[in-house]
């Protein structure tokens, strides 16, 4: 058997399992680094956050280290919903929509989504409408997003 059989063969039986146990299979971009939390917001469904508030963080940890020339980006990196808008907004006016950039813009929107910020998935599902000129698949990812609804977690 070759690699690439054992990895549709696995591929195949946690889809059967994910199945069997009522959740369903997470869609994801076949090229995406889907290990990358920069990426996240165009590779992941809404629901398949399951710690929302453990993925805003590691999200917000490593959108502090990067770079965007952008005076609202610091604020946007410690989780401010409006500047994490804004900087969105600037860097895909600015940037083409396959630019590191703006994977950094939204993973920093991501954050604000997943505490419960309600204005972040009309955002993130507009950006995955502009990707999907590029990466059809993103396509499947755009009403998803619209209908999400991130309630505040509780701080249990």
């Amino acid at each position: 058997m070759f690699a690439t059989d054992r990895r549709t063969a696995s591929t195949a039986n946690i889809l059967h399992q994910a199945t069997i146990r009522g959740r369903r299979p997470q869609v994801l971009l076949p090229n995406a680094q889907t290990s990358s939390p920069l990426t996240w917001w165009r590779t992941r469904e809404p629901w398949s956050f399951i710690d929302r508030r453990a993925g805003s963080s590691q999200l917000l940890t490593q959108v502090r280290t990067l770079p965007i020339c952008d005076p609202d980006w610091r604020t946007a990196a410690h989780g401010d919903a409006s500047a994490a808008i804004a900087v969105a907004i600037r860097q895909m006016q600015k940037h083409v929509i396959s630019a590191p950039e703006i994977d950094f813009a939204l993973a920093a929107v991501l954050a604000c989504a997943l505490v419960g910020d309600v204005t972040c998935p009309v955002v993130i599902s507009s950006a995955l409408r502009r990707r999907s000129k590029i990466d059809p698949i993103c396509g499947r990812l755009i009403e998803p997003w619209l209908r999400a609804k991130f309630s505040v977690p509780s701080s249990v």
